[in-house]
């Protein structure tokens, strides 16, 4: 097999306009509706700015604006011509593609990026190429050979004759379409170059020097995350990267920096875990891949795609033993189909196109695990069962056909997540994180109109993370052991908030509420009594619990004044040593 990614040369510039009307023609567009996109490409004028003033109009005899949201949608209608030339089976120029089974595939297309696989040999070559010109006479769109590369499966004499059958001279090991590395065999590490560089430019940005610690973990949910998410849907990163990412992000987060080595004492492992478990709710890699392999096995069953097609060609059933070149993808997606299966529901109807020997619609059990039936490998359970009956060929004992019989008949032909047809990547990551106990005083942080400023740092006293007196102690960093607060007592979070004189003087001055406690409540105890006060108002509640938070953040802003003072004052004082010494 061969795998070539060609590039269309300056294609919004040179398409055929009149290609285009009879494209959007011979879609079945209206012709009055076709009238008005010809009048939106044709009567179009440029002028060009000359020492800040524009000079003159000119009409365009040709192509597309680039930048127009209405030139990507033609392009792309355009370019379906060249996906019906390539997939015509009775054209006399028949490019053969990538068959298995009952599944067929010879190009993919997103725009102008066009990735062509098929049989490598010099015939199909030449029928590609005739494709390729066919399409170029009809709608002026060229292939720039030159910016396109190819790749084959395995090396043969043959293969240089195909590229210059094509005019492609870059062979390659590995190809990039739409940013994801493609290879004949196993991904390296340096194939996610590209990503590590991507992450590290983002997280280095000049802008983000100036955000807060609220704003980083923004940051980091939305846009590395996603930058992650894209990669994971098309690749396995190796784990090496992924020990680079979390290194990179976690210095971020505390630190807003990739290069200095400073102190946290929060790890990136409860960073990741979800606020309901006592983290940050930060997605894991892992996690994602967990939802990614669920969506997957979603479509397998329920919506076919292009993907999910290939795998049930290739493998028919997560639950069969996978051939020896199965891929690694594959492989994930058996673990991850084998922790969920005990919450599918396989339903039987006359239209489920389940396996018949492999998937367990059997009472949670499947035919093939239980009795031999050699030659139904490809059988489903529909060709079985029509008319609401069972219909079992000759080879089937009377002893499985009874067993069979006891399976209940259902109208619902989706396999069913949770008894529900709908799958949402929010249930699977609450899934993969479920063995993780619940912490109880998550809601009253993260309620829904908290604060991000002030429930991070709650959520980092709540897990005792903040550099107390004790906590750097333990990390053999000298400090100052008495709470710089009162003086009265050794430093600590459950000191701190709300044990000591002055920050308690601060609650109860703030919500007298407090004041009747007879003795001095932690944190937890005080945003624990707010969310099971007497009143049954939400925003009350919200309120009072957002007035604690801040509360604890202006103290510890505080105690951090209190010491800078106080360390200042010790340095003048050691240095007042120090020159009474020499002198």
């Amino acid at each position: 097999m061969f795998c070539a990614k060609l590039d269309v040369r300056k294609a919004f510039d040179t398409i055929s306009r009149h290609f285009i009307i009879e494209r959007l023609l011979q879609k079945g567009f209206p012709e009055s509706f076709v009238t008005w996109i010809k009048g939106c490409i044709t009567d179009v004028h440029f002028s060009i700015c000359l020492n800040g003033s524009l000079e003159g109009f000119f009409n365009s005899s040709s192509g597309l604006r680039q930048g127009c949201p209405l030139s990507p949608l033609l392009f792309c209608i355009a370019m379906d011509g060249l996906s019906n030339i390539i997939t015509d089976h009775a054209s006399a120029h028949n490019f053969k593609g990538i068959c298995y089974k009952n599944f067929y595939i010879n190009h993919l297309m997103y725009a102008d990026d066009l990735l062509v696989m098929g049989e490598s040999s010099t015939e199909n070559a030449k029928n590609l190429k005739t494709c390729l010109e066919k399409f170029a006479s009809c709608s002026g769109l060229l292939i720039n050979s030159s910016k396109s590369a190819i790749i084959f499966s395995h090396n043969d004499p043959c293969n240089q004759i195909i590229c210059e059958e094509l005019g492609i001279h870059n062979i390659n090991l590995y190809l990039t379409y739409l940013g994801i590395p493609i290879s004949p065999k196993r991904l390296k590490v340096t194939h996610f170059q590209p990503l590590l560089s991507k992450i590290y430019a983002l997280l280095a940005g000049w802008k983000n020097k100036f955000l807060s610690f609220a704003g980083r973990v923004q940051f980091l949910k939305f846009t590395i995350i996603n930058s992650i998410a894209y990669w994971i849907r098309g690749s396995i990163i190796p784990k090496s990267c992924c020990d680079t990412i979390n290194k990179l992000c976690s210095k971020f987060l505390f630190h807003n920096n990739l290069v200095e080595r400073k102190l946290h004492l929060i790890p990136w492992s409860k960073v990741i875990t979800p606020k309901a478990a006592g983290g940050l709710g930060i997605p894991s890699i892992d996690a994602l891949y967990f939802g990614v392999f669920c969506s997957i096995l979603g479509r397998f069953y329920n919506n076919p795609n292009l993907l999910s097609r290939w795998f049930k060609a290739k493998h028919i059933s997560p639950l069969k033993h996978p051939t020896p070149t199965a891929s690694k993808i594959w492989h994930r997606i058996i673990e991850t189909f084998s922790e969920i299966k005990r919450l599918l529901l396989f339903p039987v109807s006359n239209h489920s196109n389940i396996s018949f020997l492999w998937d367990p619609w059997l009472n949670g059990k499947s035919v093939g695990e239980t009795f031999h039936l050699p030659g139904m490998d490809d059988a489903l359970v529909k060709d079985f069962f029509w008319n609401d009956a069972w219909h079992f060929p000759s080879n089937i004992q009377p002893t499985i056909q009874s067993i069979i019989n006891t399976v209940a008949i259902q109208e619902n032909k989706d396999v069913l997540w949770n008894g529900n047809a709908k799958w949402f990547f929010k249930d699977f990551t609450e899934l993969y994180y479920s063995h993780l106990p619940k912490v109880d005083w998550y809601k009253t942080i993260w309620h829904k109109n908290y604060a991000l400023k002030y429930a991070c740092f709650t959520w980092m006293t709540c897990i005792c993370k903040l550099k107390t007196a004790d906590n750097l102690r333990q990390r053999g960093i000298m400090a100052p052991i008495h709470c710089s607060l009162c003086s009265g007592h050794s430093e600590n979070h459950s000191h701190l908030f709300f044990d000591c004189d002055f920050s308690f003087y601060i609650l109860k001055t703030i919500m007298p509420k407090f004041a009747s406690f007879l003795l001095r409540p932690t944190l937890i105890q005080a945003l624990d009594y707010i969310e099971n006060s007497e009143t049954s108002n939400r925003t009350e509640k919200d309120f009072f619990s957002l007035v604690i938070r801040c509360i604890t953040y202006n103290i510890w802003r505080e105690r951090i004044i209190v010491v800078s003072l106080t360390l200042e004052t010790m340095w003048q004082k050691l240095l007042a040593l120090f020159w009474r010494l020499l002198g």
